[in-house]
């Protein structure tokens, strides 16, 4: 084998182990900011977007957001049981269960939505069904 063919697997193999890894993680995000101030409405803009724009369907989606100063805020979205999960400072718990649609999830973007104003346009979600 020439020294071409060989350095085209492992450029064939370095591919396939690239578009595995992006396969594997494209329902998560990891978010950057400079600072926390907004950092719910970016985090809830980021999973709307996952959840449109996915290629493969899947059924949960999540967004971290974080600063150099450390973790921001965490969102996450079931498909299947249209479950809304936002958290105000990681390490503490969720902040809340809502029941949104994605069409929902989409308008709360539009209407830049803070994660305080969640509980008032969002129903909450069954304790029970959690």
């Amino acid at each position: 084998m020439g020294f071409y063919t060989k350095l085209a697997y492992y450029i064939l193999a370095l591919f396939l182990l690239w578009a595995a890894f992006r396969i594997i993680h494209s329902n998560s995000v990891s978010l950057m900011l400079v600072n926390c101030t907004d950092s719910d409405l970016a985090t809830l803009a980021m999973l709307d977007k996952k959840v449109r724009t996915n290629f493969l369907y899947r059924d949960y989606y999540e967004v971290s957001s974080y600063s150099p100063f450390g973790p921001c805020r965490i969102a996450d979205y079931d498909k299947e049981r249209e479950l809304l999960r936002v958290c105000n400072d990681p390490g503490s718990g969720w902040a809340g269960f809502f029941r949104v649609s994605e069409v929902e999830l989409h308008q709360l973007v539009l209407r830049n939505a803070r994660f305080d104003d969640l509980h008032r346009l969002c129903k909450p979600y069954p304790y029970k069904d959690l």
